[in-house]
């Protein structure tokens, strides 16, 4: 039985490295079908854009930071996760056209980055933000359950598989719905299991990841077709 076990954590690490190496450089690929799209971008698609841009970039500042001056950059994902967020409320504020939405949403974006900010100074910096990932989670997939419901109400698509939007707010809503019980546990999981935290980071958060830059990728491919 010790070989066979022996085998199984082998592979289950490599499965783990290899899940987690695709999720870290993926993010690149939503962020080449964006620039190779760029002149069919509108406002809302443009933030989406940058929203990757950003997220590369951070990819990358972790890696260099974790290298060469210290192990720990979880600070960094903790401010990145803030400005996601901002960028994220910030496309659906795009996609209606109601002012009243409009200043809900920027009272939520105020009201979520001050809590996460007093989070980050007043929590211990290596250790995830996990209530403001949690927030996050529960306010994206409530926008994108109520868009879906706009778009079966307003029925403006002959063909929602043509709509960016279908595919972006798909995006957001299978990635945050799958990571929110996640984050919700993720505390309780470094403190007392912290081999299966990072067992369940590493596989499920890493395909949610890939399976999220695949979908914000066709979003990107199908502008051209489509500008609503």
């Amino acid at each position: 039985m010790a070989p066979f076990f022996y085998i199984y954590i082998v592979d289950k690490n490599i499965v783990i490295y290899i899940l987690g190496y695709i999720s870290a450089i993926g993010t690149i690929i939503p962020l080449i079908f964006g620039i190779l799209r760029f002149k069919y971008l509108n406002r809302k698609y443009f933030i989406i854009l940058i929203l990757f841009g950003i997220g590369t970039l951070t990819e990358l500042a972790t890696r260099v930071y974790s290298s060469i001056i210290n192990h720990n950059n979880i600070w960094i994902f903790n401010i990145y996760q803030i400005i996601e967020t901002i960028l994220i409320i910030a496309f659906y504020s795009s996609v209606t056209k109601n002012k009243i939405k409009k200043n809900i949403l920027l009272l939520i974006a105020i009201i979520f980055s001050g809590i996460s900010i007093y989070h980050i100074f007043t929590n211990k910096s290596n250790m995830l933000n996990d209530s403001s990932f949690s927030t996050e989670s529960v306010i994206v997939v409530l926008l994108a359950i109520l868009t879906f419901n706009s778009i079966l109400k307003k029925q403006i698509y002959s063909n929602i598989l043509a709509a960016p939007l279908f595919w972006f707010n798909s995006a957001f809503l299978l990635f945050f719905f799958g990571n929110l019980f996640l984050h919700i546990f993720s505390k309780y999981l470094q403190e007392h299991a912290l081999y299966t935290f990072f067992e369940l980071w590493g596989i499920w958060h890493s395909s949610l990841n890939i399976i999220f830059y695949i979908l914000i990728s066709i979003g990107f491919w199908k502008t051209k077709i489509s500008q609503i």
